[in-house]
């Protein structure tokens, strides 16, 4: 907030300040009841009580994941009845709301499309306060490798494929034993429908 606030101020242009931090350390900071995906405006009452003249506008957006992954499939799904499938099914339910990984991943695709975009002069990223907090720069790496990984495969492969592998029998047993088979069915239908994107 305050390197958002002082390069406004001093240098101009128009600068985003970005959180990808769940906590909402950011809104109190900058005087915000609420924010999300939106950008919002800090108005520039804001400097003027504090008795500074801003040369540039100050903006502030906090990521907010489940809207940023249906976002992202909105724009990216092949057709509405795709959309429509991955939206509703439950294990993206679960990945775009409470997976990390996810969060990483959709926080580095926030801030590539709103730098993209190029809206602003200056963004500044609030990341949570850990020892790792730029790991999310490396999302899309690791996103790419679970994609591609051999236990995604196997879990995703077509069913019929499955009988016909003797080698994998056993796992499928142990899985469909401990995961259930609706499991199984809903993880390779999401990841069936979402590697169509």
């Amino acid at each position: 907030a305050a390197l958002g606030a002082m390069a406004a101020a001093h240098l101009g242009g128009k600068v985003l300040v970005l959180t990808v931090d769940p906590a909402r350390r950011l809104a109190n900071a900058l005087g915000l009841e609420r924010f999300g995906n939106a950008e919002t405006r800090i108005q520039d009452s804001a400097f003027t009580s504090a008795g500074i003249e801003p040369r540039g506008e100050l903006w502030a957006a906090m990521l907010d994941t489940k809207q940023s992954w249906d976002d992202l499939v909105e724009r990216h799904a092949p057709d509405d009845e795709v959309r429509e499938a991955i939206l509703g099914n439950s294990i993206y339910a679960n990945i775009s709301g409470r997976f990390v990984q996810s969060h990483d991943y959709i926080a580095m695709e926030r801030l590539y499309d709103i730098h993209t975009s190029g809206r602003y002069d200056l963004i500044v990223v609030d990341t949570p306060p850990t020892r790792n907090a730029i790991d999310f720069l490396d999302a899309p790496e690791r996103m790419g490798e679970f994609f591609s990984s051999r236990l995604l495969r196997w879990l995703t492969a077509p069913a019929n494929n499955r009988v016909l592998n003797m080698a994998s029998r056993p796992f499928y047993r142990v899985a469909d034993s401990i995961l259930g088979s609706q499991f199984l069915e809903d993880m390779a239908e999401f990841f069936g429908l979402f590697q169509t994107m």
